[in-house]
């Protein structure tokens, strides 16, 4: 577990210093572009593919601290137990939808490392690469949405177990 949480903070890490080029990158193209009237090469297009990078680089870290989007508005008058159990659908659905897309994403960037596919821009990059990020990012999102799903399922049957002593107590 140490070794996942390590790789996943170095990944978050990485793409902290994603977003950082991303900024220098852009800032750097303004100039250029507006006071010399020579843009930065291809700018534009490593700022488009970091997007992606950034964004499953640090999904799994975003998602163990629960700092992703979250409306809360119904769910927080619910009961905890629900909520939990509400919780173990959302996660257990998540691990669902993300496990689809390491498979899908295995198959799509195999093929684009077969076909030699590069992207239709200024830099004709290789795709392979690019999407390579796509299900190896899932793959941790699996791993933090299973780890999730048992915590909500842990706080699920907390309250039931509490119960039960309680009406053992009663007898």
């Amino acid at each position: 577990m140490r070794v996942f949480e390590r790789i996943e903070g170095y990944l978050a890490l990485f793409a902290v210093i994603l977003i950082i080029s991303m900024m220098l990158m852009v800032t750097i193209d303004v100039v250029g572009r507006y006071f010399f009237n020579q843009p930065l090469k291809g700018a534009h297009e490593l700022c488009e593919d970091s997007l992606v990078w950034f964004t499953f680089l640090s999904a799994a870290w975003i998602l163990k601290r629960e700092k992703h989007v979250i409306v809360t508005i119904l769910v927080d008058r619910l009961k905890p137990r629900v909520q939990s159990f509400l919780g173990i659908i959302t996660s257990a659905i998540g691990t669902i939808v993300c496990l689809s897309i390491v498979v899908f994403g295995i198959s799509v960037v195999w093929q684009t490392f077969q076909r030699g596919i590069t992207t239709i821009t200024v830099l004709e990059l290789p795709m392979g690469p690019l999407y390579t990020i796509i299900p190896i990012g899932s793959a941790f999102l699996v791993i933090r949405f299973m780890l999730r799903t048992h915590r909500y399922l842990r706080e699920w049957r907390m309250p039931a177990k509490k119960e039960e002593k309680a009406l053992e107590g009663v007898a």
